[in-house]
């Protein structure tokens, strides 16, 4: 019975002897939306579907709408009725909740088809910020658009993205919801990757045909408590835009290049997709290409010059090989981490030899080592010993007749280092594969008597420092194109 607390609407007495009161909800597949018609009270031993015209009415539909029904036992068990028993038949009793909605066949294109679909999805809902994975440490803005920027033929920018899903929608839709909102053309250009709460460690997610929200999601007992957001559990996961399809990424292997510029202080780093098992060829056309669209993008005024680069492997800051093109990309994968690939654009001395004044005196302090023709040598830095290198090392053209003062001028612009650098900077010049610096000769800053022995003990203006040097290793062996070595001495601690 009905007292002074109780709330409005409350039943002020029992439904009469052999009836029951329902409660009843109608579901639209087209707005997956469900609403509370209202209640209405039914015999015990009346037909379940001759209570469809009361519905009707209860919706605003028409008497003769043909309607499927369902028994709400609770959120997560939805029963359907049905229509031909009697109430009593189907146990429905006082209190119960009929779930209703139109029969029709169209509704099976809808996301949610029926009353069933939408309560799991209910259940399974979450909150998911879809959020950029963040550029390698060394990236810079010219490699902005190798990673989550916009490519060539997508004009989206990277964005955080927030959606509300079902942890079992289809990996497949979620990338195109995600795309949608990114305004990116191709969903399978981007890939997920799980982002663990507790050490924020990222794994790519691989699709499969089975592969739901769920498997981007970390598990669990990692959701923090007060990750909840109007009700929602929320987590992050992390895309990234992709030059080439999932499908294909796969048939493809990633090499990382150091992309030099005309000065040494332009170093860019590239990641570069080959497809496995081809040619070294195949990295220098994708490189040329991404080093292109870098440059365009940089300056959509002005197209870019015509440029020459020349690609070489690099271990222990010595040039171990310059590329041909006949090297197989899988090589580099077996390399040590200390190997790596460097693009740099040609010396423009060596495309261009005739630019040297044929007329000036060659004095590079060399005896009779003064080329009689252009050479080519290997640049590489060094501390105190040959063996303690570091730094990029690159390829520099001797022109036959510079001075040493021209040479010295072209070799500055390249290294493009301050006044202050250069200043303490020393030069030898020393024949392949020397590991010694008595073998050496100096041509700038740190030197001896003309005739005396070279050595990390010359006078100097250095400051030793107190840490012991490492064990000298022994260094890459010379590519045959290399005929001379000329080394960077650092004076300066």
């Amino acid at each position: 019975m009905r007292t002074p607390d109780s709330p409005p609407g409350f039943l002020t007495e029992l439904p009469p002897t052999g009836m029951c009161l329902l409660h009843a909800k109608f579901y639209d597949p087209a707005t997956a939306r469900v609403t509370g018609v209202g209640h209405l009270y039914v015999q015990n031993n009346e037909r379940v579907g001759d209570i469809t015209p009361r519905l009707c009415a209860l919706a605003g539909l028409p008497a003769d709408t043909p309607l499927r029904m369902f028994e709400e036992i609770k959120p997560t068990l939805i029963d359907p009725m049905n229509t031909g028993v009697t109430f009593s038949s189907a146990e429905i009793q006082t209190g119960d909740i009929i779930c209703f909605q139109v029969d029709d066949p169209s509704a099976d294109a809808c996301a949610l088809p029926d009353i069933a679909h939408f309560f799991e999805d209910v259940q399974h809902r979450v909150r998911v910020r879809f959020v950029p994975k963040p550029a390698p440490q060394d990236a810079d803005d010219f490699t902005a658009a190798d990673t989550n920027g916009s490519s060539s033929e997508d004009g989206a920018d990277a964005a955080t993205v927030v959606l509300t899903l079902s942890t079992k929608t289809p990996y497949s839709t979620v990338a195109e919801r995600v795309a949608a909102d990114l305004g990116a053309r191709d969903p399978n250009k981007l890939r997920f990757h799980k982002v663990s709460p507790v050490s924020q460690v990222r794994v790519p997610v691989e699709p499969t045909p089975t592969s739901t929200l769920s498997d981007m999601l970390p598990p669990s007992y990692y959701s923090q408590p007060n990750a909840v957001v109007e009700g929602l559990r929320e987590f992050v996961v992390m895309y990234e835009r992709l030059e080439v399809t999932l499908e294909k990424l796969g048939s493809m292997r990633s090499v990382r290049v150091t992309y030099i510029g005309r000065r040494m202080k332009e170093e860019h780093v590239l990641e570069v997709l080959v497809p496995k098992g081809s040619l070294s060829q195949a990295l220098v056309e994708a490189t040329y290409d991404k080093v292109e669209a870098a440059l365009r993008a940089a300056d959509k005024v002005n197209p870019p010059k015509p440029f020459q680069l020349t690609f070489f492997e690099v271990a222990a800051h010595r040039i171990v090989r310059q590329l041909d093109g006949s090297e197989s990309i899988d090589q580099f994968a077996t390399r040590p981490i200390t190997s790596e690939i460097i693009a740099m654009h040609a010396d423009a001395a060596a495309a261009d030899p005739a630019a040297a004044d044929p007329a000036a005196r060659a004095t590079m302090d060399t005896d009779d080592a003064a080329p009689a023709a252009p050479a080519t040598v290997e640049v590489f830095h060094f501390t105190r010993d040959l063996a303690r290198t570091h730094s990029v090392p690159f390829l520099f053209t001797l022109i036959p007749g510079e001075s040493w003062t021209d040479t010295w001028a072209r070799l500055s612009a390249k290294l493009s280092l301050g006044e202050k650098e250069l200043k303490n900077m020393g030069v030898l010049y020393g024949p392949p594969g020397c590991q010694d610096l008595a073998a050496c000769r100096w041509l700038q800053g740190v030197r001896g008597p003309a005739d005396a022995a070279m050595s990390p003990a010359s006078t100097g203006q250095h400051t030793p420092d107190s840490t012991p040097p490492p064990q000298p290793q022994p260094l890459p062996q010379q590519p045959e194109e290399v005929d001379d070595s000329l080394c960077l001495y650092d004076v300066a601690t």
